[in-house]
């Protein structure tokens, strides 16, 4: 599992599709690579040539929100290598896209990297693949979401319906900071509606939902997992039912900072500036027939935890506000995402997310990443988009499309 891809790498990826005369491509049977490996080997090695990774020079801040173990940095991909001769772009070409990982964010943009995927843009990508004739299979598809979102919203369906996307893998994960009341240590709990929504394409085999919460509630997720293994399952447009087994159930921990973008949260702290986190991993598979009309007319329902497993804690003094300078400059660097400077005045006065003047009384409980403050003088950004397609006005992306477009 893999970080998403900024607007760059798509970009990237949709220039390596230039208009070539295949017709006069060299055989290049001088080529070991050609007249010695068949083309099953050829294809396994492109993939891996082409595939994405890190770009482990653009890592991302460590106080970030959106950091950790599989969000490190941002994608880049390496496509020299179609630039070799005609035969090489012909059996790479396709494969740059069917080896993507694509990871979106639905969340507000201070919660999310800067130039983080907007799908708006990646739909104008894959119409102009589809108008070439070319139709990838993407390899996996991941989504981070708030959970209110996830269950108000339809950001899920609107990328499984993004036309000729047609993903292998779709993951789904639910973090710590995707729980409604995280902040005030409420109880862990999932509602089934947008389980019961989501209706995947024929070419997913394979559906991974992932919950994490702090280790102190590793009881919580456990009962959270078991409950969706036992009880939820996802349909495909073909009919088909996908569902887990006790065999594809996964669990790890991992520790990441306590500050998290401006706030450390000392109450969760397991050690001093670390906090603890329990994931589990839950993959759902295609099943026969009789299963799936077993499950035709079940009802998804929603997931809570018995009052025997929690245990809260106090919210008082639970985080302090840390990172300022920090916070601001990442801020400053998301503002590149939504317009362009201008030729004079302050940064400040124009940046999405920017930091509130000296004269700006902010309440000490003023919710840190409420957009009337955040976004102070981006009208544009509050209204209601005309589409309202992947979170609306709350993620901001048709308004980031129309502007940079």
């Amino acid at each position: 599992m893999v970080n998403g891809p900024t607007d760059a790498f798509i970009s990237k990826l949709s220039s390596a599709f230039i208009c070539i005369d295949l017709d006069t491509a060299h055989e290049q049977h001088q080529s070991l690579f050609f007249s010695s490996l068949p083309p099953e080997v050829r294809q396994l090695i492109l993939e891996a040539v082409l595939g994405t990774c890190y770009d482990s020079r653009k890592r991302y801040n460590r106080d970030s929100i959106w950091r950790r173990p599989d969000q490190e940095a941002p994608l880049t991909s390496y496509t020299d290598v179609l630039n070799t001769c005609k035969r090489i772009y012909a059996e790479g070409r396709l494969l740059l896209w069917q080896s993507s990982d694509l990871v979106f964010y639905f969340v507000p943009p201070p919660e999310r990297p800067p130039r983080c995927t907007n799908p708006f843009r990646l739909e104008q990508r894959l119409k102009a693949l589809q108008s070439e004739g070319l139709y990838p299979t993407i390899r996996s598809v991941q989504i981070f979401c708030h959970l209110t979102s996830l269950q108000t919203f339809s950001c899920l369906q609107d990328v499984l319906d993004l036309e000729n996307l047609n993903p292998r893998t779709v993951i789904t994960t639910i973090r710590h900071t995707d729980f409604p009341g995280w902040k005030t240590d409420e109880p862990l709990s999932i509602s089934g509606t947008w389980v019961s929504r989501c209706i995947l394409p024929t070419s997913v085999n394979k559906f991974v939902l992932e919950i994490e919460s702090l280790k102190r509630k590793a009881a919580q997720v456990n009962y959270l997992t078991k409950a969706a293994l036992q009880t939820w399952f996802f349909r495909r447009t073909d009919g088909s039912v996908l569902t887990a087994d006790v065999s594809d159930v996964t669990v790890s921990e991992w520790q990441g900072r306590s500050t998290l973008n401006d706030r450390r949260w000392i109450r969760d702290e397991s050690l001093p500036n670390e906090l603890h986190y329990h994931i589990t991993k839950l993959i759902f598979r295609p099943r026969s027939w009789g299963c799936a009309l077993a499950h035709a007319q079940e009802q998804i329902p929603d997931l809570t935890v018995p009052s025997c497993l929690i245990t809260r804690l106090s919210s008082n003094g639970a985080s302090v506000r840390v990172a300022d300078h920090q916070f601001r400059r990442m801020l400053i660097r998301h503002s590149k995402t939504f317009s362009t400077p201008p030729l004079h005045g302050s940064t400040h006065s124009w940046c999405p997310g920017s930091w509130p003047e000296e004269k700006f009384d902010r309440a000490d409980d003023a919710e840190e990443m409420d957009p009337s403050w955040l976004f102070p003088k981006l009208d544009w950004l509050l209204s209601e988009p005309e589409d309202t397609r992947f979170g609306g006005r709350q993620t901001g992306y048709y308004h980031m499309s129309r502007r940079q477009s």
